[in-house]
C-alpha cells in the first residue's frame, strides 16, 4: 500500500521527519492526524515493528476528512501525492526541493520522482546515485538550492511490472554535481570548464560525480572531433 511504504520509509529508520510530530497544526482534525500519526503508527512502528489495520484506516479516514483530494480511502495514490497531502493542507510544510531546468525556469516539489527507461547498455544492478544522476541528465534538471531533506522514488514502477528487480541503495549521495554553477574543473585536464557534455556521462567509461561531465575549450574539441559525434553541447555559463 502506497500509504503504508511512504510512512514506513519516512519514519521506521530515521528521525529527520519527526519535526512534524510536534510542530503546531491549524484546526482540530488537523490535530487529531498528528497525534494519530504520532501516537497510533509512528510509536508502534518504532517500538514493535508493526502497525494494526485498525490505526492505519482510521489515519486513512482523518486524512480523507481534512484532504481536498479524492479517493484516499479507496483508491491508490501516488507517494508524492500523499506527501502534498501531509506537507501542504496538514502540516502547512514549504516544500522540500527546487529544481531549475535548461529553460531557467524553477519548479517546488516535495518529492524527487525518478522516472527512468531502463539503461540497455548495463547489466548490473543500479544504484540509487547512478538512477538519481541519469534522470538529471536525461531531463536537464539541477537543484536550484542544495537539499537539506531529499526524498526520492526508485523507478520500480506497479505490481505487475518491475523496471528493476532490485536496486542497490546508496549510503551517502553526492549533490555537488547535480547543483547548477558547480562544475569543479575540466575532467582530463583540470581546468576550467568550458562546456559540458550529459551524452558523455551516459557512456560507461567515463566516472564524474557531475550530471555532465565539464571540459575546458581544447579538451571538448579534442573529445568530440570524431565526425559522427553526435553530442549536444551545453556552454558553461
Amino acid at each position: 500500500c502506497y500509504l503504508d511504504a511512504t510512512l514506513y520509509a519516512m519514519f521506521a529508520f530515521t528521525n529527520t521527519m519527526d519535526y512534524m510530530l510536534s510542530s503546531p497544526v491549524e484546526g482540530p482534525v488537523n490535530q487529531t492526524i498528528q497525534k494519530t500519526l504520532r501516537e497510533s503508527v509512528v510509536n508502534p512502528l518504532r517500538e514493535c515493528g508493526f502497525v494494526g489495520a485498525g490505526h492505519m484506516k482510521t489515519l486513512r479516514d482523518l486524512l480523507s476528512r481534512s484532504s481536498t483530494l479524492a479517493g484516499l480511502e479507496d483508491e491508490e495514490k501516488e507517494p508524492e501525492e500523499l506527501l502534498n497531502v501531509l506537507f501542504t493542507e496538514i502540516f502547512n510544510i514549504k516544500p522540500l526541493l527546487s529544481f531549475r531546468d535548461g529553460a531557467n525556469e524553477i519548479s517546488h516539489v516535495n518529492l524527487c520522482q525518478i522516472l527512468l527507461e531502463r539503461d540497455p547498455h548495463s547489466s548490473t544492478m543500479p544504484h540509487t546515485q547512478d538512477l538519481l544522476t541519469r534522470y538529471f541528465v536525461s531531463q536537464n534538471l539541477f537543484f536550484h538550492t542544495q537539499p537539506d531533506l531529499l526524498l526520492l522514488q526508485v523507478p520500480r514502477s506497479g505490481k505487475d511490472f518491475k523496471l528493476y528487480d532490485t536496486v542497490l541503495p546508496s549510503t551517502e549521495l553526492q549533490l555537488g554535481g547535480l547543483c547548477g554553477g558547480v562544475w569543479g574543473s575540466c575532467y582530463i585536464c583540470n581546468e576550467k570548464p568550458f562546456m559540458k557534455c550529459p551524452q558523455c556521462y551516459l557512456n560507461q567509461e567515463f566516472k564524474c560525480k557531475y550530471s555532465a561531465v565539464p571540459y575546458c575549450k581544447s579538451c571538448c574539441a579534442l573529445v568530440h572531433s570524431h565526425p559522427d559525434c553526435d553530442s549536444a553541447l551545453i556552454p558553461l555559463l
